[in-house]
């Protein structure tokens, strides 16, 4: 309940800092501009401006509100990007769940009208914390990308909205589209061959991130942060005994977790185990969920 009120005042907050943030001189956006005749399409997160860019090509211009580095669970974002927004042709967003678009995506409709909204997670079935259907996208689990199997089902919603702005280059985007989906079932094919074979199943993650991942690829997830509770004592000793229980060496973080690294390291260091990056927001998507696979298989063995 905390955690609700605090997003809805975050996003009273913003919505006060657009309107002063628009008025302000044109000048002090120019550290933001779209290149040449491009369609301008904006993202909420890295992931999907991949998938923007490897269907669009060179007739793409793509920015993310979230920056690199940065989490969708919050909602700071560089002010410049605001111009950009209300100039924008199309909008992607995961529509999954994720809190930057749950407290901020109507403002940003309401900035750019005209724009079309790809909603990509039309299609697919939402799971929840504990990987079971979701009953809707508030209380669903917001990492629909980390399947290979729902990205490719996310690249079809975002080819289809390109065409729909761009009809004249619509071959264009369905060949792109469809070596894409190539390469993407190469990937799964790459997972399911390094993840197969082994009797333990289960890994320990400190923000549950990986559901799909797990859910399509036949593993446990154990997550230390539950439903974006603060970790307590309590879960820390219970996350200790389950790591012990599993055989466990291995605690997963995000390379966005911050301070919760802290409560991560000392789950490794109580099991003698290690932390180990996995990054549920790539830039490079294909690239990163072969690593994703390959540092699971460690855990695995």
């Amino acid at each position: 309940m905390e955690k609700s009120k605090t997003v809805k005042l975050f996003a009273i907050l913003l919505i006060v800092f657009l309107v002063v943030a628009l008025t302000a001189s044109v000048t002090y956006f120019k550290r933001g501009a779209w290149a040449g005749d491009r369609i301008r399409v904006v993202t909420t997160i890295l992931p999907l401006a991949d998938f923007v860019r490897q269907i669009g090509g060179g007739k793409v211009d793509v920015v993310t509100m979230v920056a690199p580095g940065d989490s969708p669970h919050t909602l700071e974002f560089a002010p410049s990007k605001l111009e950009m927004l209300s100039q924008a042709d199309m909008y992607v967003k995961a529509g999954s769940g994720v809190d930057f678009e749950l407290a901020l995506m109507d403002e940003f409709v309401a900035l750019n009208s005209t724009m079309l909204v790809v909603d990509c997670s039309q299609g697919i079935t939402l799971l929840d914390g504990e990987g079971e259907a979701g009953q809707d996208d508030h209380g669903a689990d917001p990492h629909i990308w980390l399947s290979p199997v729902n990205a490719k089902q996310m690249v079809q919603s975002i080819c289809a909205g390109l065409i729909e702005i761009d009809t004249t280059n619509a071959a264009f985007y369905t060949q792109n589209k469809d070596d894409y989906l190539g390469q993407l079932d190469q990937l799964d094919e790459y997972i399911k061959q390094t993840l197969n074979g082994y009797d333990n199943r289960s890994i320990m993650i400190y923000h549950p991130s990986f559901g799909y991942f797990s859910s399509q690829y036949d593993l446990n997830q154990h997550a230390i942060e539950i439903g974006g509770a603060e970790t307590t004592a309590k879960t820390l000793a219970n996350s200790i005994q389950m790591a012990g229980q599993h055989n466990l060496n291995y605690v997963f973080v995000s390379p966005q977790s911050g301070k919760d690294r802290d409560n991560a390291s000392i789950i490794a260091g109580e099991t003698g185990g290690q932390l180990k990056e996995i990054d549920p927001l790539p830039a490079d998507y294909i690239s990163n969920m072969r690593s994703v696979a390959d540092a699971i298989a460690l855990e695995l063995e």
